[in-house]
């Protein structure tokens, strides 16, 4: 699993919007659990690993905004494994693109791809 910086995350929020994917980490759509969604705690945090470790995911709550995305990042992943789910799709539209889940998980500065792979891909969006 690897980091995805929050400024190439970005790159690709309009195709998660175009897609549909991560409403509520892209801030489309209000949270039940958290003050607003991960990708906007991590504009405010500047894509800050230490911010969003310090930064709880609404108040007074325990859990940062770092660990939500942590957890995240681990379920979606070996979800993704246990499917052998492609991180780029095979074929139509978006070939060549990544998968729903994987816009997901960049939504939340993860990824299975490294940084070098998905700039590559940004070239393209």
């Amino acid at each position: 699993m690897y980091i995805v910086p929050l400024a190439l995350a970005l790159e690709f929020e309009p195709l998660a919007a175009e897609r549909g994917v991560s409403r509520v980490a892209r801030g489309e759509v209000r949270s039940r659990v958290t003050d607003g969604g991960f990708l906007q705690a991590a504009k405010r945090a500047r894509g800050s690993k230490a911010a969003l470790a310090q930064m709880p995911i609404r108040r007074n709550a325990e859990q940062t905004w770092w660990q939500r995305r942590s957890a995240f990042c681990k379920r979606h992943r070996a979800q993704q494994k246990a499917q052998d789910a492609p991180a780029l799709e095979r074929s139509g539209r978006y070939q060549g693109l990544p998968t729903r889940r994987e816009l997901a998980m960049i939504m939340w500065m993860c990824s299975s791809l490294p940084a070098a792979r998905l700039r590559q891909i940004a070239k393209r969006l």
